[in-house]
């Protein structure tokens, strides 16, 4: 808040917490999971417990549309992994792609080896 000298105009500078939020939906028989933001150890736990719904329902092949997300940290990545060695364990038929990452995400992926279990593409 600061306040001219003369008082007669006040100049105010509000911060917003943004959340991750998770968007869920079908396309063809791909369950598309698209995060809103960042995925940190901050939304790991929703993220975490969506994946695991989906995971109880059934589903096979999942897409991760990661067009708004600019950094995942490691307890994120975790996520991921555990999430990727729940599904095979069920039948080893699943399937998993990362989709719309940036070039930053992308290296992340190659350097963790992330790329072997879950397949990027530039978009989908």
């Amino acid at each position: 808040l600061e306040f001219n000298e003369t008082g007669n105009q006040i100049t105010v500078y509000l911060s917003t917490l943004q959340t991750t939020s998770f968007e869920v939906g079908d396309d063809d028989d791909w369950q598309v999971i698209t995060p809103s933001g960042d995925i940190t150890a901050s939304t790991a736990d929703n993220f975490r417990e969506i994946l695991v719904k989906l995971l109880d329902q059934g589903n096979r092949q999942y897409r991760f549309d990661f067009s708004n997300v600019e950094d995942i940290d490691s307890v994120a990545l975790s996520v991921m992994i555990i999430f990727s060695k729940m599904l095979n364990k069920e039948d080893g038929k699943s399937r998993l792609e990362i989709v719309n990452a940036r070039n930053a995400l992308t290296d992340l992926f190659h350097l963790t080896r992330m790329d072997r279990t879950y397949k990027l593409k530039a978009d989908n």
